[in-house]
């Protein structure tokens, strides 16, 4: 039997250092809310989870702890579950004696891909953000407006021509200058109609229907479209008041156009889009 008194040491380490606000055992560091009492725990760091001696279940890795409307929440930085790998889990428990069920992340991987889960289950659920540039919806790569489209019910079409379809009125035209682009439309996924188009402007007359949108394609109430002048002679400059009125009609109206006009070129502003339940 040894002698003398035992010195607490290196090789004889204690068996728990205890503070007012934080206990470090060989569970682990466990840091409270005031004193250390059953629903203070805010924060652990530990290899394995478990429950402490005042009754709070705790995670592996490092985890801080709050409650909202009492509901028990937990934010951890190392879930085994996912390879070890490090990013941010979100836990909910029902008390602070757990048990805790994972309703989320987000972490970026060794490829450099940052992955998405809003369920909590199982990587194949999640959506990933590629390093070059796709969304992966569980294990099957889309474009992003794809994801987009598939997310809110609508599909992104290809652009379909006024000219030789539904084609002009009144003798508005395509301007036909060179890089131009010319008057298209399509549904984009976030079911709007998109406009594009560089345009003559008629001489004669030009306040009427430039074209009709199809059925499937019309706003349920008028809407507003501002003009871009690309080149102008003649007449008094409008800029800030000609605009298209566009109605659950279809109809493409041009409106506010000056009288005197010699010539003149307009364009549809870029992003130009009517929201078709507005």
């Amino acid at each position: 039997m040894p002698f003398g008194r035992q010195r607490v040491g290196f090789n004889n380490p204690p068996a728990s250092l205890i503070g007012f606000q934080q206990i470090l055992n060989r569970s682990g560091f466990f840091l409270y809310s005031g004193p250390p009492a059953f629903g203070n725990l805010i924060g652990s760091v530990a290899s394995v989870a478990g429950t402490d001696k005042f009754g709070n279940s705790y995670l592996s890795g490092q985890t801080t702890y709050t409650q909202s409307g009492g509901t028990f929440l937990a934010a951890n930085l190392d879930d085994p579950a996912l390879s070890a790998l490090i990013g941010l889990f979100v836990y909910t428990a029902a008390s602070a004696a757990g048990p805790w069920t994972r309703q989320g992340y987000v972490y970026s991987d060794l490829a450099g891909d940052l992955v998405l889960n809003s369920g909590g289950g199982a990587q194949p659920a999640s959506v990933t953000l590629t390093n070059n540039g796709l969304v992966k919806v569980g294990n099957a790569s889309h474009l992003l407006a794809t994801v987009v489209s598939a997310f809110n019910g609508a599909v992104e079409e290809t652009w379909h021509p006024v000219q030789g379809g539904v084609g002009f009125q009144n003798s508005w035209a395509d301007s036909g200058a060179a890089n131009a682009v010319t008057t298209q439309y399509r549904l984009n996924a976030l079911n709007e109609t998109e406009i594009v188009g560089d345009l003559t402007v008629p001489v004669a007359g030009p306040n009427a229907i430039i074209f009709t949108l199809p059925a499937g394609y019309r706003p349920a109430h008028i809407q507003q479209i501002p003009f871009v002048i690309v080149s102008q002679a003649g007449g008094a400059p409008q800029v800030t008041t000609m605009r298209a009125f566009v109605g659950s009609s279809g109809d493409v109206t041009a409106a506010n156009f000056p009288a005197g006009l010699t010539s003149m070129r307009v364009a549809f502003p870029a992003d130009t889009s009517i929201s078709l339940d507005a």
